[in-house]
């Protein structure tokens, strides 16, 4: 068994997050050790966990699993040798750096090359101008797996196809803003790279 790396990507609301847990979850039920890392611009909580037997009436509780919110590889890599993972599973990774691929092909190719071991990533791959976002394109070009998801477009309700780009509707000129309140996702056809924001910050602002 060798090391593996997944990527998780697709516009927001495609449910990356969601797929993501799931495939945790899936390691989680196999006794695997997991270390979920976040970036620390991300002060938003979704919970991660392992089902297990509740109450006596059947229903099921869940056991969380901290997320931890970094900014640096010495950050991870210090999660890394207390935790020793099997699985390492990552939200939001377009708002890392670019250490980010460097760390994770250092596990993948050097110290886990030859081991029972996972990487799961999940971001955006592009921003609303439909430019790749930082290190997104270099970890699909890495990854044995590419998990490519859709949601609904907001606008034509899905009539047009499915929705495969991020819309801003609101914000800064920030290519990427932390959270979903301006944003849609939209299909091809209803997509407008150049919808003008409602404010004109500028990036430095």
């Amino acid at each position: 068994m060798a090391a593996t790396l997944t990527v998780i990507t697709g516009p927001m609301f495609s449910k990356k997050s969601k797929r993501l847990m799931e495939m945790l979850n899936d390691e989680l039920h196999a006794d695997k050790k997991i270390l979920r890392l976040k970036p620390n611009i991300d002060n938003r909580t979704v919970g991660i966990g392992s089902r297990k037997p509740g109450p006596a009436d059947n229903e099921e509780a869940w056991e969380e699993v901290q997320a931890y919110r970094i900014s640096s590889a010495g950050e991870a890599e210090d999660l890394f040798q207390k935790g020793k993972p099997d699985v390492i599973g990552i939200d939001e990774g377009h708002l890392f750096d670019f250490w980010l691929q460097d760390w994770i092909a250092k596990k993948l190719d050097e110290e886990k090359l030859n081991e029972d071991f996972m990487i799961i990533i999940a971001g955006l791959g592009t921003d609303y101008m439909r430019r790749p976002t930082k290190n997104m394109p270099e970890l699909m070009a890495m990854a044995d797996e590419v998990v490519i998801l859709t949601a609904k477009c907001k606008t034509c309700k899905g009539k047009k196809g499915k929705a495969i780009f991020t819309e801003r509707i609101a914000g800064s000129s920030k290519a990427i803003e932390v959270g979903s309140k301006n944003y849609r996702s939209a299909c091809r056809a209803c997509h407008n790279i150049y919808r003008p924001a409602k404010t004109t910050k500028t990036e430095d602002e």
